[in-house]
């Protein structure tokens, strides 16, 4: 007679969503990701099962604006974003 004593370990999965600014750079396990896109890794668990993760990535542009301002002695100059609502 054989006896089998059988452990099934779960698997992990999960998705993630990132977004950064063009310029940042983000590591998910041995991959450097700076370009938008899916990307997906697998690792292994504890229990040798896999855990896969994958990630939706965005990259924002960069905005920028030059702004030419003349200022005497004295005076102020305040700087906002669009979204300060001031």
């Amino acid at each position: 007679m054989i006896t089998l004593d059988l452990t099934v370990n779960d698997s992990y999965e999960e998705f993630q969503y990132e977004s950064l600014c063009d310029g940042e750079l983000y590591n998910l396990g041995n991959q450097t990701l700076f370009q938008t896109g899916i990307y997906t890794e697998t690792f292994s668990t504890s229990n040798g099962c896999d855990s896969i993760i994958t990630l939706d990535i965005f990259f924002a542009p960069l905005i920028t604006e030059n702004i030419l301002q003349n200022l005497c002695i004295g005076d102020s100059l305040l700087f906002f974003t669009p979204n300060d609502n001031r």
